[in-house]
């Protein structure tokens, strides 16, 4: 069974900014060789916070055929980690999680050339 690791898994660790990334990994299926296609880290500082802190850390990933390559397919990988106040927990993580699906779809569609609905773009 093929395992799959975030290769900067440390980029994203918590502190006092807002961090998300996207990864895409071109998959040889033959000889199981992976190139990295795409990979961006991002921090956007956020003020200091001097109430108790919580994140809220959303992941989401799919495997892809890349249309016109014979046995390869791709790794899509996204995910944002973003600070809030405790009690507000369930809010932030629905808006985080509406982030990470919309931007998980528009990586798809580039890489695909399709939208969601199957349609050719």
């Amino acid at each position: 069974m093929y395992r799959y690791k975030f290769r900067n898994y440390e980029k994203i660790l918590r502190g006092n900014y807002v961090s998300y990334f996207i990864e895409v990994i071109d998959i040889d299926n033959l000889t199981k060789e992976e190139t990295i296609m795409k990979q961006v880290n991002h921090k956007i500082p956020l003020p200091p916070i001097d109430v108790p802190c919580a994140y809220v850390s959303v992941k989401a990933g799919a495997t892809v055929p890349i249309p016109g390559k014979r046995y390869h397919s791709a790794r899509i990988d996204v995910g944002l980690s973003y600070p809030c106040h405790p009690e507000k927990i369930d809010d932030v993580f629905e808006k985080v999680r509406d982030w990470v699906d919309d931007r998980m779809r528009k990586e798809y569609e580039e890489m695909t050339g399709e939208g969601s609905d199957g349609q050719e773009r």
